[in-house]
């Protein structure tokens, strides 16, 4: 089924002081070696707690591992250049819920540089690899199917497509080519009536004009206001309607959650997946506050309707300070 991918994000806040309204943290002393199996030798304990350790391995690099503490599966290994860990600075890596690499690179200044790799969730075939320059994709990348065949190589500038493209059947053949300006397609070699793909997930490219909005946001002529009416309506509906503040801060968990869901052709949600929960409470509690989400206007195709894949990041932060030992 093809879908278009939208990138959302909004960031939690969350209070330490109200935490006594539900219950005290775990007691740190308990937790100090639920995850030491995952730190090497030539590490130090630095910091842990419900989710995550940080450890030190010399005065310059820091290392913070975070988990999925009710299978204590690990989500991520970043590397910091300082002990006050406000930017990642080294090698990054990822994992999905199931263990499955997720993604891995190097950060410097808590940009994205180099080389980067990413994997399919359900099976551990690279999905596409390529340079980043600045946080964004940049120059040549190599797009892959589930079961690793070359797809496509692509050329980026700041993150969008532009250049260059080729396209390749199952045994390896080049069977289309051409020539994307600015993120569109403008010229290739042998057109089909297949719809207009983007990155290295099947969804339609969708024109900003003919995006999806709530209702109350059909009162904008102008597609710019709309799509900001609908963005800022999304946001306000999961901030005044998820309740994942009050689980992190019982666990003092911080990290980013990432949520997809559907936004079908008749307008209702569909197909939710929370792909990076953090935990399961807040896994849960997530997925319950997308599916109650009211109906949207649906994002169309040349004047038809489309189904439309949204990837929600949704950022928790607890102002509670980190503990040191």
């Amino acid at each position: 089924m093809n879908k278009l991918i939208i990138l959302l994000g909004f960031l939690i806040f969350t209070n330490f002081n109200a935490l006594s309204q539900i219950g005290k943290l775990p007691s740190k002393r308990k937790l100090k070696n639920k995850y030491v199996d995952f730190i090497n030798e030539d590490e130090k304990l630095y910091d842990w707690g419900y989710n995550f350790t940080i450890t030190k391995v010399n005065k310059k690099k820091y290392i913070s591992r975070t988990f999925f503490p009710e299978t204590k599966v690990l989500i991520s290994e970043i590397t910091y250049n300082n002990k006050a860990m406000k930017k990642m600075n080294g090698a990054a890596k990822y994992w999905y819920e199931n263990g499955n690499p997720r993604s891995e690179g190097f950060h410097v200044n808590d940009q994205k540089v180099g080389e980067w790799k990413h994997y399919n969730r359900f099976k551990e075939s690279i999905s596409s690899k390529g340079i980043c320059k600045a946080d964004k994709r940049e120059g040549l990348w190599e797009l892959y199917d589930t079961e690793g065949r070359i797809k496509s190589k692509v050329n980026y500038i700041k993150g969008k497509r532009h250049g260059k493209f080729i396209e390749y059947d199952t045994l390896g053949n080049n069977v289309n080519s051409g020539l994307y300006e600015n993120g569109k397609k403008v010229l290739e070699s042998n057109p089909t009536d297949q719809e207009d793909l983007d990155e290295d997930a099947l969804y339609i490219v969708v024109d900003p004009e003919n995006m999806p909005y709530f209702p109350k946001c059909a009162k904008y002529e102008d597609h710019i206001e709309r799509n900001e009416c609908a963005k800022h309506e999304l946001l306000n509906y999961i901030f005044q309607n998820f309740k994942g503040g009050e689980i992190a801060r019982k666990y003092n968990i911080n990290g980013t959650m990432i949520s997809q869901f559907t936004i079908s052709k008749t307008g209702k949600v569909i197909d939710i997946d929370v792909i990076v929960g953090l935990t399961q409470e807040l896994k849960d509690e997530l997925e319950r506050v997308i599916s109650e989400m009211p109906k949207w206007i649906p994002a169309t195709k040349n004047g038809v309707p489309v189904n439309l894949l949204y990837t929600l990041p949704v950022k928790l932060k607890t102002s509670l300070s980190i503990f040191r030992y």
